[in-house]
């Protein structure tokens, strides 16, 4: 079932006119923790990651967060897990996830976004922060659920080679 939510997803994000989701990607960005089971940073308990945690290559914030597909782009402040600054664009049955932004977003909650929109800088907000960051999510939409899929099988299928640091 795993391949073919994988597949699903990435046709969805081709039809959707999907673009890559953050400024250099995925050249510039390096996985330093990935979907599954880690030892929580900051905690240092297992816990269940939910997404990838990617860094920039020259180690600096800043770096340009794209709506990665058209949708609705949706911002909070994550106190609960600890992601601080997040935004959620959900468009089709895609749900794209970015969390430890910076203060400022580039568009208010509930904005209506088209793909390659700039929304946001990449940071190291909230509690479970280790440094300067992002941490990604993808889920697909299956009937009234949503399901989340790991990022990294997610963009090896769309041809977007993920490297660890």
């Amino acid at each position: 079932m795993d391949y073919m939510l994988i597949k699903k997803a990435a046709e969805e994000f081709r039809r959707l006119g999907g673009v890559a989701p953050l400024e250099g990607f995925p050249e510039k960005w390096r996985i330093t923790s990935g979907f599954g089971w880690r030892k929580h940073p900051v905690k240092g308990t297992p816990e269940w990651h939910n997404g990838l945690d990617m860094v920039h290559v020259d180690g600096t914030h800043m770096r340009r967060v794209y709506a990665p597909i058209p949708g609705v782009a949706y911002t909070w402040w994550d106190d609960t897990y600890g992601g601080g600054r997040s935004i959620a664009v959900i468009g089709g049955n895609l749900r794209f996830g970015f969390a430890h932004l910076l203060d400022n977003y580039f568009i208010e909650n509930a904005t209506p976004v088209d793909a390659g929109i700039e929304i946001a800088f990449a940071d190291s907000s909230g509690w479970a922060s280790t440094g300067p960051h992002v941490h990604l999510t993808v889920a697909y939409r299956m009937g009234d659920k949503w399901v989340k899929i790991d990022p990294a099988r997610f963009f090896k299928a769309l041809g977007w080679e993920l490297k660890s640091k």
